[in-house]
């Protein structure tokens, strides 16, 4: 059971990348996800033409036949001349949009991503869809609705619209994330075995860098509407460096790679910051330095060289990155 949550967690979290990078694997990754996790024999993903569809991905179970260029119609489709808003589905035995080569009991999904961009997913299973099996696909359809309208953004930039996006997908992507956490919680106070920990700390580390995200996109919607704002706390320093220390040791060989760290003796003994940017800025670049490190060590140096100034030094031993890498640094998806 904690193997399937860590395993969907993990999924999700890979369509939501390619959503957000307007990956061109984001269509045949989202179909084959969905065939996956409802059982689906083939699904495959179409926009809605004044014509007919264009073909935007698959699973691989799928007709062999489709691609990119593909012309799909269907002469007995009510889903082209709709103009609703509401997220419907039919199984409709006359369709000519088929999504398999075999003989098996189909349907459409419908949903309206914008005013001007509708989509259609032509789902198939060996077994009739039931009542359970109708609303579970309404309700996944509208939950893809917010992807969609990421993926369907320009590649490498969010419109200006973002703010409407983040603000309508925060709470059914948060909600969920919080419900594993705080069940993740509970499973910790049982009297587990090692393996069982050691999957119940995977999935609580997934669920934390998918709140992470979601908090991130929060902040990009305030940017976008000018509501952005800078939250600063007190913190203890040594204990603030500390526990992010304590944290990312929990994951290394100690016999592989030597963690220092060192704070100035002239530094206060408390400074304001936003502790949650931090936390995520120390924690990532920490990460990915002992990630990179194979052998030797990796130092955490605090200090300050200017008044009013906290400067934080991460060195390693590790490859480093190439001078053509250096300067695509600050440049959005260019490293991975």
């Amino acid at each position: 059971m904690q193997s399937s949550k860590i395993d969907f967690l993990s999924k999700y979290n890979d369509i939501l990348s390619y959503a957000l990078s307007a990956s061109g694997d984001f269509p045949n990754s989202l179909c084959e996800y969905l065939a996956a996790e409802l059982e689906l024999e083939a699904c495959v993903l179409v926009k809605i033409k004044e014509k007919g569809f264009e073909f935007l991905g698959k699973s691989p179970s799928a007709k062999d036949s489709y691609n990119v260029s593909s012309e799909l119609r269907c002469q007995h489709c009510n889903a082209i001349d709709r103009v609703s808003t509401e997220t419907t589905f039919e199984a409709n035995p006359q369709c000519e949009f088929k999504a398999s080569d075999v003989v098996l009991n189909e349907g459409c999904l419908y949903t309206s991503i914008t005013d001007s961009e509708r989509v259609l997913i032509k789902v198939a299973k060996r077994s009739e869809f039931t009542k359970t099996d109708v609303d579970n696909l309404i309700v996944v359809g509208k939950a893809l609705r917010n992807l969609l309208l990421l993926w369907m953004k320009k590649k490498g930039s969010l419109s200006s619209s973002v703010s409407e996006i983040i603000s309508s997908i925060s709470t059914e992507l948060r909600t969920p994330t919080n419900s594993i956490m705080g069940f993740a919680s509970l499973l910790g106070e049982e009297n587990l075995s090692k393996s069982q920990k050691d999957y119940l700390n995977t999935l609580k580390e997934n669920s934390h860098e998918l709140l992470y995200l979601l908090n991130d996109l929060i902040d990009l919607a305030k940017i976008e509407s000018d509501r952005s704002s800078v939250e600063l706390n007190q913190i203890n320093i040594q204990q603030f460096f500390g526990d992010i220390l304590n944290y990312v040791q929990e994951k290394i060989d100690k016999n592989r790679i030597e963690i220092i760290f060192n704070i100035d003796n002239g530094l206060p003994e408390s400074v304001k910051v936003n502790p949650q940017k931090l936390n995520y800025i120390v924690t990532g670049i920490l990460t990915n330095a002992i990630r990179l490190t194979e052998k030797g060590r990796v130092s955490l140096h605090v200090f300050s060289s200017e008044k009013d100034q906290l400067k934080i030094r991460i060195s390693d031993t590790g490859i480093g990155l190439s001078s053509a890498k250096v300067k695509e640094i600050f440049t959005p998806f260019s490293l991975r």
